[in-house]
């Protein structure tokens, strides 16, 4: 109905009566009937407002968020919510973001100073968020010890900012958190 009221459709309450015959319920309908004739107008309270438009604009952005199929970040985050780990400090925002965009100082330093891409030392694939977290047999141990899971996927960790702290650890344990 609020939606009705902010596209300016005009809305009539009409009394129907409901309790005819039924002893007792005659005063009900006697009130009903007694507002009909108002023309009073009532406010709509600005919490409803907000929270309507609010809903509108999420839903608008969730749909173009949805258009954006080969950005890194949609891949870990295909609903839109908050995600960074509230009671984290400054730098563990900063790394959390990094590490759900995919970029880091560690995985993209080259393309700032003309270096070749690194390379992780065990496999020699191209060093990324992904290959670090989910794809190095290396860490398989330390993975399965921190996370508890089989599913390694980078959505499955980076989706969820209750990980943040195994992440960080995780990070930590490899030497990886100061090249984030």
């Amino acid at each position: 109905m609020l939606w009705l009221i902010i596209l300016r459709r005009k809305i009539i309450f009409c009394w129907i009566p409901g309790h005819a015959g039924i002893t007792g319920n005659e005063l009900a309908d006697t009130a009903a009937r007694s507002g009909t004739g108002s023309s009073e107008r009532f406010p709509i309270p600005h919490s409803d407002l907000k929270a309507c438009f609010r809903q509108k604009l999420q839903s608008v952005w969730q749909s173009n968020w949805d258009q954006q199929t080969e950005n890194k970040l949609h891949s870990i985050m295909p609903v839109l919510a908050p995600t960074v780990p509230s009671s984290s400090n400054r730098r563990e925002q900063v790394i959390w973001t990094r590490l759900r965009l995919g970029h880091t100082r560690l995985t993209h330093r080259h393309l700032l100073f003309g270096e070749p891409p690194p390379y992780c030392e065990i496999c020699n694939v191209p060093l990324s968020v992904k290959h670090i977290l989910c794809d190095c047999p290396h860490s398989n141990h330390l993975r399965h010890r921190l996370f508890n899971s089989v599913d390694f996927t980078i959505s499955s960790i980076l989706n969820n900012s209750t990980n943040s702290s195994l992440v960080f650890k995780f990070l930590s344990i490899k030497g990886f958190i100061h090249h984030m």
